[in-house]
């Protein structure tokens, strides 16, 4: 494409939420951790290597009986703001700022699983019963 002398528009988007077409027969609650798997559809947070880790649900999403994105969720991503996960009691001090792990759709743990646990993003405050990722 040619360069251009005039203006033009220049479209902005906030990626801070996605919408996230589901896996079949996956099931997503509001406040849950969306990942997706290796066909790109989201699924359940769930110890498992190799998902991508999105975010955190905002609405319920039911792709019951469905086919591969037969239904969406809207995903609220930790682009300016951390999540607030289930801390699983591994995280101390030592924690912060490293990379924290999914253990299941609501919580976060700091061990790898020796490989079984996919990357959540990284860990900015710890809490005794919660911690924020980002």
């Amino acid at each position: 494409m040619a360069s251009i002398a005039k203006e033009r528009p220049c479209g902005r988007w906030g990626a801070d939420v996605l919408v996230i077409p589901l896996a079949a027969d996956a099931v997503i609650y509001q406040g849950t951790a969306v990942m997706l798997n290796a066909t790109g559809f989201g699924i359940p947070g769930q110890e498992a290597p190799d998902l991508i880790f999105v975010g955190a649900a905002i609405e319920n999403a039911d792709n019951t009986d469905g086919i591969d994105g037969g239904a969406v969720v809207r995903v609220r991503r930790p682009v300016e703001q951390a999540l607030q996960w289930v801390n699983d009691g591994t995280f101390t001090r030592a924690h912060l700022l490293k990379t924290a792990y999914v253990l299941d759709n609501q919580t976060a743990t700091a061990e790898d699983g020796e490989g079984s646990r996919s990357p959540m993003g990284q860990v900015v405050l710890i809490e005794r019963d919660f911690v924020w990722i980002q």
